[in-house]
């Protein structure tokens, strides 16, 4: 096992200062190889372990400062012409993406008139929010009179979308508070009911929201700000602990 080193960035020199002040960058990256072969031959001296601050990609010279008549690496090329090595670093394909994530919810740019590209299509790395670990994966989404909630396997509750206040100053000038961004954080509203993965049972009726919590045994509602468990509500949870079953449940309003 050896490290195959991969320098990508090299010294920026700065031709209009008179004085040797830029300190040398260079980003060495180390690939984990199993190979037989001793990766770190070369046709001879390698540059970087002469501690040379002044090292450049390819053979160059810079006029009063130094003079590299090689390339920084000169591997042989007969190492090429076997395929002896195994590379032990597996990089995620793009065609088969995996959620590392579960409790993570990652968003789009905003949308904008005019745009020559789709802003709902590009998902930024650093556009994301995480819920709470302790309550599992994220098992459900649900817009309700624009109020985004969110279901873990053990809690509920709402994210903040575009969040802002306005208030008024002693002048009548008013004044906004918040960034405004897309998602800011998760607020939750219980962390004692939730809703299994795959179930996807939640559904909005007269003002509220409905779902059946099955690891629970429960039909909970969201009505004016509480969480109830609608069965001991109307006090016929026992039926429910009799009736209810492992299946994915199936929830339907009807006025």
């Amino acid at each position: 096992m050896v490290p195959f080193e991969v320098v990508s960035m090299f010294k920026a020199w700065n031709f209009k200062s008179i004085h040797d002040d830029l300190e040398s960058t260079q980003f060495v990256n180390y690939i984990p190889i199993e190979t037989k072969i001793n990766t770190f031959f070369d046709y001879g001296m390698n540059y970087r372990n002469t501690q040379n601050k002044n090292l450049q990609l390819e053979p160059g010279t810079i006029s009063g400062i130094t003079t590299q008549d090689r390339p920084l690496h000169q591997y042989n090329s007969i190492y090429s012409d076997n395929d002896t090595s195994v590379s032990v670093y597996y990089a995620q394909p793009l065609e088969k993406t995996q959620n590392v994530y579960p409790h993570r919810i990652v968003y789009s740019q905003q949308k904008t008139n005019g745009e020559n590209i789709d802003n709902w299509n590009i998902f930024k790395p650093i556009d994301f929010v995480d819920a709470d670990t302790r309550y599992g994966e994220i098992t459900e989404l649900m817009t309700v009179n624009d109020i985004l909630y969110f279901w873990q396997n053990t809690a509920f509750g709402k994210l903040s979308v575009n969040e802002r206040s306005l208030v008024v100053d002693e002048n009548s000038n008013t004044i906004q508070l918040g960034q405004g961004g897309v998602l800011q954080r998760t607020d939750y509203i219980s962390t004692k009911y939730g809703m299994r993965p795959e179930d996807y049972s939640a559904i909005e009726a007269e003002g509220g929201v409905y779902w059946i919590d099955i690891l629970n045994k429960a039909i909970v509602a969201y009505l004016q700000g509480h969480v109830i468990n609608y069965g001991e509500y109307t006090n016929v949870q026992n039926i429910i602990n009799n009736c209810i079953s492992e299946e994915i449940p199936q929830i339907d309003y009807d006025l």
